[in-house]
């Protein structure tokens, strides 16, 4: 995770740019472009991107169906669209910092959630911890940042949350985008209060985690990338309306992707290999994920974390829980990491719009040849683009067509 050189600066940006943090072989496996429908795997050139010099990329020619390359092209575009935001995101993560320190000198900003950990999008907000902050409760904290950011020509908005499980006040940063318009940039802004700041936050205490689990297990990344824009393009991804937050949406996908490699170990002792020494189709993953929690049975089911060389079960059944304050038990559960006592889908009363979501993009790319009708996954992700994070990512390009045949004399 991000670390500050002196009590005056705060982590950069750049280590959590997408696939920062991958090994040489998934990185190499990622970069190519995909082809264009109906032509074969891309081929590489030189020493330094042949994966047959590399003994961990043995499956990197192996054969790949259609959606898989359209997955790679929809995560490239995500990644793309990243790129060309990190220099506002940082600005606008300066500009906070430079107000906390006004207040406080020796409080630091750490950056933690999906722009740590390699998984964000074009509407990700900035997930940020206020450490070194004076001795005060969390919503004490907040509500002195809050008054201090009132009346910054740079604050567009600040709403305060002090009651949420986790405190957090929500912040707009107004900064100047390439075209002379202004650009607005989304921050959660949570304070860690503990003497060991990964233990007593729960948020930095993930980020180590979730990248050795990205590193462990190549298509979590695509997976999780792809699921977190299908459900904003739906509406379905914010806790406070019902749906699945992103920590929720990785947790599953890790989940269904830990479960098979388990399975796999259990069927047969000599294919103990690592996750990262083969070349997932990310088309045939993709279609498990959303069969398997389509079909998934959330009232009597729970999402445990497992260590990824535990052959533990990852879907355990679920405790009886009874009712509490009048209020129907959790929709599903889902295990936080390393805490098995936080149960990160407690609010999502959303989820039978999600299984049915899940239901639905299984129909839809499970009917589809992408082969004879490309850009079946495009279509899908852009459903009710006006809902949810809105961002528009290319389309795929059209499938080429032979020549037409010369005319006759």
């Amino acid at each position: 995770s991000p670390a500050f050189a002196s009590p005056h600066t705060h982590a950069s940006l750049v280590c959590a740019m997408p696939g920062a943090d991958e090994p040489p072989s998934v990185a190499r496996r990622r970069l190519p472009l995909a082809p264009a429908p109906g032509l074969a795997a891309p081929t590489f050139s030189g020493s330094e991107s042949d994966p047959a010099a590399d003994s961990d990329s043995l499956a990197v020619l192996a054969p790949h169906s259609p959606l898989h390359w359209e997955v790679r092209r929809f995560v490239d575009a995500n990644d793309e669209l990243v790129r060309r935001q990190a220099q506002l995101r940082q600005y606008a993560l300066d500009m906070l910092a430079h107000d906390v320190r006004s207040a406080w000198p020796c409080a630091q900003l750490r950056v933690y959630g999906s722009l740590a950990t390699g998984l964000c999008s074009p509407s990700s907000d900035i997930d940020v911890a206020l450490v070194n902050a004076p001795p005060a409760s969390a919503p004490q904290l907040l509500l002195a940042l809050h008054a201090l950011l009132q009346g910054r020509p740079h604050v567009a908005h600040a709403q305060l949350l002090p009651h949420a499980q986790v405190p957090i006040l929500k912040l707009k940063i107004l900064v100047p985008a390439a075209d002379g318009h202004l650009a607005l940039v989304d921050f959660d802004v949570s304070v860690c209060a503990g003497v060991s700041m990964d233990e007593s936050h729960q948020g930095l205490a993930s980020v180590a985690p979730v990248r050795a689990a990205l590193r462990e297990l190549p298509a979590l990344r695509p997976l999780t990338i792809v699921l977190k824009h299908y459900l904003a393009v739906l509406g379905l991804n914010q806790t406070y309306t019902g749906g699945l937050c992103a920590h929720a949406v990785l947790l599953m996908a890790r989940a269904f992707l830990h479960d098979l490699a388990r399975r796999a170990r259990i069927a047969s002792v000599e294919a103990r290999q690592s996750a990262q020494e083969v070349d997932p189709d990310l088309g045939e993953a993709l279609l498990g994920l959303f069969s398997t929690y389509a079909d998934f049975d959330y009232a009597h089911t729970q999402i445990c974390w497992s260590d990824a060389a535990s052959d533990d079960a990852v879907f355990r059944p679920r405790p009886p829980l009874a009712a509490a304050r009048g209020y129907p038990p959790p929709p599903l559960m889902i295990d936080a990491i390393g805490n098995a006592a936080l149960n990160v889908g407690a609010k999502a009363f959303a989820i039978g719009a999600v299984t049915q979501a899940f239901e639905r993009a299984r129909a839809e790319l499970g009917s589809c040849d992408p082969a004879s009708a490309p850009g079946v996954l495009f279509s899908l992700m852009r459903l009710n683009s006006g809902l949810g994070s809105g961002v528009l990512i290319p389309p795929p390009p059209p499938p080429l067509l032979p020549p037409p045949p010369p005319l006759a004399a």
